[in-house]
């Protein structure tokens, strides 16, 4: 169904350009002003020029966007590995530590052993 409609509308809007090409036959002046060129173009072609060039820059800014997207996402992906790398490398402290904190070859009695010999 929404191909269909899509179909429907291309070829409305083809048949509507069509015939407003040629009712937009006749030639208009485009020059430069301080070139001294100047050119005898039909309407319709100046338009069309007009729109093409809209288009070209409006993809150009798109795609530099984008790709500043991209470089973002590259940035922050590098930055969450060295913090996730970080992150373990200090985990495994920490837990090193907390191993050296609670091993039995500190010279703390151990407080079952301080009962047995008491009793």
């Amino acid at each position: 169904m929404i191909v269909w409609f899509k179909r429907v509308v291309f070829i409305t809007i083809t048949l509507a350009l069509i015939l407003w090409m040629v009712a937009n036959r006749q030639p208009v002046a485009v020059s430069f002003s301080p070139l001294p060129y100047q050119w005898d173009i039909p309407l319709y072609l100046v338009l069309f020029a007009g729109i093409f060039l809209g288009l070209l820059i409006a993809g150009i800014v798109t795609s530099l966007k984008r790709a500043q997207g991209a470089l973002e996402r590259q940035r922050i992906k590098r930055e969450k590995a060295q913090a996730e790398s970080e992150k373990h490398s200090l985990e495994d402290a920490l837990n090193q530590q907390l191993k050296q904190d609670h091993s039995p070859d500190q010279t703390k009695p151990d407080p079952t052993q301080a009962r047995l010999n008491k009793s």
